[in-house]
């Protein structure tokens, strides 16, 4: 048998030993690269370099690799591709990259080495769209269809308003198109008179009378001494007539709240309260709004009477914080027994006061039913926030006797 290469040593000591267990489909550029290396051109490496161009020869003839025959030596043998999604991709020598049109776009090839990518016909008419009627747009963004509308003519519009007998008529005037009229119609007791285009008066008609009820909200300073207290639970609303008094012993920290109407809009500088019996405990006072006829939201701060050494009789208070009240709006008084004793202060009887909450719904008898107050269980001797309505239970104490002076 003939040498493998012409005049050549049967014994090939790196390219064969070193390429022996790989076929020309494993073998790659990286490998005939890592052979020739270190191999030296000189005339006793002859046959080794022969060998070497002969797998190399054979390797780019089985992959069709000629790039790096008709380039500079070395030429790139492949190359990634990548994006914003998506795994990466490995472009071969003589594999095409696709560059496909996603939603909406097209792309075309041209001469020389060009890719051109367009927005994809959607049917919509090249046009400026004044008032389109409708606009059809994919979750992209791609608009697919308009229609086209119609440009509105009544664009200007005059508003007046004209006495009709008792109503008036509001006039919608345009400046094309169609006119609009709105009608005001008096109810009963009620009167509509137009003073002016644009002005519309609406006013009470019968039904009245010569009463104007005012609660006791001014100072009357004049004179030794001046007269500045006002007492809450002797007012119209929720005030009783009653003269004769009794003595209240909280015994309890729940808070308990009974309404009052304030009698002026202004801040309360001190309240007072009348002491029967001066012992020990702590009493603490503030003022809730009114939600539907229960307590809401506690109005600014607190007044507290600590009992030990004020004696008996009318004593005052400064609150904490700053409690202001509105004129003819309705509030809640709370006390609440901040430190438990046995010291009372002076109340008007439960019996001669107004009911501010249902009946149990397994009452029986109609005879002496007093809830003339609302406690709130679960308090645990302070003031809260709000009042919790869940726990809210009418019940029957007598009405605290109470003053406010205001500043």
């Amino acid at each position: 048998m003939s040498p493998p290469l012409p005049d050549a040593s049967k014994k090939s000591p790196r390219v064969y030993r070193n390429l022996q267990t790989k076929t020309l489909e494993d073998v790659t550029f990286s490998n005939v690269e890592a052979t020739g290396d270190p191999l030296s051109i000189e005339l006793h490496n002859e046959d080794e370099l022969r060998r070497l161009v002969l797998v190399q020869l054979a390797r780019l003839t089985v992959k069709s690799e000629w790039s790096g025959l008709l380039t500079a030596a070395g030429g790139m043998t492949s190359f990634n591709v990548e994006a914003d999604s998506g795994a990466a991709e490995t472009v071969t020598n003589g594999s095409a990259l696709k560059f496909a049109g996603g939603t909406g776009l097209d792309t075309v090839v041209s001469s020389p080495d060009t890719i051109t990518t367009n927005i994809a016909a959607t049917g919509v008419v090249a046009n400026s769209y004044t008032s389109p009627s409708s606009v059809t747009v994919t979750s992209t963004g791609q608009i697919t269809a308009i229609t086209a509308g119609t440009t509105p003519t009544d664009t200007t519009y005059t508003l007046d308003a004209a006495q009709s007998g008792s109503d008036v008529d509001l006039q919608l005037d345009a400046s094309a198109g169609t006119d609009s009229t709105v009608k005001l119609v008096a109810g009963t007791n009620m009167t509509l008179t137009r003073t002016a285009s644009d002005s519309v008066t609406l006013a009470a008609a019968g039904g009245s009378n010569d009463f104007d009820l005012q609660l006791p909200g001014t100072e009357l300073p004049s004179g030794t001494p001046t007269y500045t207290i006002f007492l809450i639970d002797r007012q119209p609303g929720w005030g009783t007539v009653e003269s004769s008094t009794t003595s209240i012993n909280f015994t309890t920290n729940n808070v308990q709240y009974w309404p009052f109407i304030a009698p002026k809009t202004a801040d309360i500088d001190k309240v007072f309260v009348h002491v029967n019996s001066d012992g020990t405990g702590q009493l603490g006072f503030a003022v809730y709004s009114d939600n539907g006829g229960v307590p809401n939201a506690k109005v600014g701060g607190t007044a507290t009477f600590t009992f030990g050494s004020l004696g008996t009789g009318v004593t005052s208070s400064s609150p904490d914080a700053t409690i202001s009240l509105t004129k003819g709006t309705q509030y809640w008084m709370a006390f609440v027994e901040i430190a438990s004793g046995n010291s009372a202060i002076m109340g008007s009887s439960a019996l001669s006061a107004y009911n501010c909450g249902p009946l149990a719904s397994t009452t029986t008898s109609f005879s002496s039913v007093y809830n003339n107050c609302l406690f709130e269980s679960g308090a645990s001797g302070s003031f809260g926030a709000t009042t919790n309505l869940a726990n809210l239970t009418p019940g029957g104490v007598g009405l605290p006797r109470l003053g406010f002076s205001f500043a």
